[in-house]
């Protein structure tokens, strides 16, 4: 309910923010017994009823936010499918709540944001490289400049900064919400990764930022990444243990791994052959 209160755009004399009267008080208060209590719903939900001032868009009163919520038919769970398991239950229940409050906190963003916010949950969670989606949405034409999309997402709580400048956070339950709809902008994000990779320098100055976020990125992408593997990833594996020492080891092994399978399939291959030979001596310079 306090943070209902506290992003309620009617600021009081003495400089506390309130609802502007007990019918929306009391909206607030069915609001948070409708979302069950979950903290980063009710914030979502929170930051939007607190919109009217500095965005571009009316007010919604929190009685109107409660109405439209009730009507949407999120909160509704089946009772024919109802279990013994209460826990599973509340948290079946949740599922429809949040993607209903992800669909209309997306609806109000500029379509840029929107997309920036997607592009992030396809990204290591703790750590999503904020130039790497300045590239893909500027790519596609973004009007709004990346700087103001960044204040937008974080401003709205959607996105958190870090103690590394190029980096931000996205909670881990609004990527999961996003990442169906996300999946259009995977091949996109395959391209930025495949771009730094072949870019990288192993006797050069390197970022150690970027070089983690391609190890966070490449693991769960490596059969999508499979075609792109030669002298590159073998320069850019050498080049991220010279920076990060063993954090580079999974990603070693994992193409290791993938190279062997190919080599094992048709040994003949002389390609293949140097596949494995570089992927084993990158592999072995790590361990």
């Amino acid at each position: 309910m306090l943070l209902l209160r506290e992003h309620q755009p009617v600021r009081q004399p003495d400089g506390v923010r309130r609802f502007s009267d007990a019918t929306q008080e009391q909206a607030g208060r069915e609001i948070v017994a409708e979302l069950g209590g979950l903290t980063l719903v009710v914030e979502q939900v929170a930051v939007h009823l607190g919109l009217g001032h500095g965005y571009p868009l009316q007010h919604t009163q929190p009685s109107d936010y409660l109405a439209q919520l009730r009507e949407s038919g999120a909160l509704a769970i089946d009772d024919h499918v109802r279990g013994d398991d209460a826990e599973f239950d509340a948290l079946r229940h949740q599922q429809p709540i949040m993607a209903y409050v992800m669909a209309t906190t997306l609806a109000q963003l500029p379509p840029e944001a929107a997309i920036a916010l997607q592009v992030a949950a396809l990204l290591p969670v703790d750590a999503v490289p904020w130039p790497w989606v300045t590239k893909i949405i500027t790519h596609r034409g973004a009007g709004t400049p990346p700087n103001r999309i960044s204040q937008i997402l974080t401003g709205r709580r959607l996105l958190a900064t870090t103690n590394v400048p190029e980096l931000l956070r996205i909670h881990r339950l609004h990527a999961a919400h996003l990442a169906a709809d996300a999946a259009q902008f995977e091949p996109e994000v395959i391209a930025v990764v495949t771009e730094v990779v072949e870019s990288t320098d192993p006797g050069g100055a390197a970022q150690v930022w970027q070089l983690r976020a391609v190890i966070d990125a490449a693991l769960p992408r490596l059969l999508a990444l499979n075609d792109l593997v030669g002298l590159g990833w073998s320069d850019f594996l050498q080049a991220a243990y010279s920076y990060v020492g063993a954090a580079v080891l999974p990603l070693a092994e994992a193409f290791v791994a993938a190279r062997r399978a190919l080599h094992d399939g048709a040994p003949d291959n002389q390609t293949y052959q140097r596949d494995l030979a570089i992927g084993l001596g990158t592999w072995a310079l790590c361990v």
